[in-house]
């Protein structure tokens, strides 16, 4: 995914994209949003900042259906200036399991999905997880 991502990242962002007031996830959020749209019909159920299990996720959806109906799940972080992207995409991930973000695709009609952290440094991005996670077990 981080190789998909990286000359996207390079043509498309400026490093003054993400210097605003707001928090400078907001626009990684939209830029990946953005590009899940162009996904046609390959995603379902796309979610923004949904809320799930004792959080809310950045982005959910799911593809595929019946027993094979997979979810997947997105938690967005930026890393500043002085911290290590690999200790932020170790809390993105984290924050997945603590807030228990899965629960949300026992609703969805997925009995499996897929966790992603993914970090952003100016054009930089880190991507991790997508181990396979069965819902109850």
């Amino acid at each position: 995914m981080a190789e998909v991502l990286a000359p996207l990242l390079r043509t498309y962002v400026s490093v003054r994209d993400a210097q605003s007031r707001a928090p400078a996830e907001n626009y990684y959020h939209g830029f990946l949003s953005a590009l899940l749209a162009s996904a046609g019909d390959q995603i379902q159920n796309f979610k923004s900042n949904i809320e799930a299990g004792d959080g809310y996720a950045d982005i959910v959806f799911d593809s595929g259906a019946g027993s094979e109906k997979t979810g997947v799940v997105l938690e967005i972080k930026r890393a500043g200036r002085d911290e290590n992207m690999t200790s932020v995409l170790n809390s993105a991930l984290a924050q997945i399991e603590e807030k228990r973000y899965g629960e949300i695709f026992d609703h969805m009609g997925c009995a499996k999905y897929y966790a992603y952290g993914l970090v952003f440094r100016g054009k930089n991005c880190l991507v991790g997880g997508g181990a396979l996670r069965m819902l109850g077990s």
